[in-house]
């Protein structure tokens, strides 16, 4: 019979590290503040972040003074002290006020919104991309979503009743993805 007996060591330096699982997704520091922002009538359609303190909201939105409306808006900015709103210009549809339902936002001075054609906002003013309005109009928008070179928005089931979309923008000219099965 041969007894093999082998030391045990408590010693935590020769213990395994902990496994390191990312970040913390689960804390439970988080401060929800509710912001009041237009009448009850308003509708947020989307937003678009790029800090905590450069968040763009659009939809249909009522700024009310004393229970009364003032004036409906297409969003509102957050810069980091105050919510302010804004009107997005479009040629379509032609209300008075654009009804805008996509925003996407690259960088301070380069936001996407979707109003029946793309419009880029550069910091200073709004750029109208009229060359787009023929391919975005027919289609209800999902999502948009991009970088300094492109864009893909994605939707369907518009006025032309399509079953989806997917376009591409290279800061040029839209066309259409075509996808096998989507058509």
């Amino acid at each position: 019979l041969v007894v093999l007996l082998l030391p045990a060591c408590d010693d935590p330096a020769t213990e395994a590290p902990p496994v390191d699982s990312g970040p913390d997704t689960t804390s439970h520091d988080f401060v929800w503040e509710e912001i009041i922002m237009g009448g009850r009538t308003g509708k947020v359609d989307d937003i678009s972040a790029l800090s905590p303190d450069d968040v763009w909201i659009v939809g249909h939105l009522i700024n009310t003074e004393q229970n009364h409306i003032r004036s409906i808006r297409s969003g509102m900015h957050w810069d980091g002290t105050a919510w302010r709103f804004f009107n997005v210009p479009s040629k379509w549809p032609t209300d008075t006020v654009t009804y805008v339902t996509t925003v996407h936002a690259i960088s301070k001075n380069n936001v996407w919104f979707i109003a029946g054609q793309l419009i880029q906002w550069n910091g200073k003013s709004y750029i109208q991309h009229e060359e787009t309005h023929d391919l975005i109009a027919w289609i209800r928008i999902w999502e948009m979503w991009g970088d300094e070179k492109r864009l893909y928005i994605v939707g369907g089931a518009g006025i032309l009743n399509e079953p989806g979309s997917i376009l591409h923008y290279d800061y040029s000219a839209l066309s259409r993805i075509t996808v096998p099965g989507l058509q």
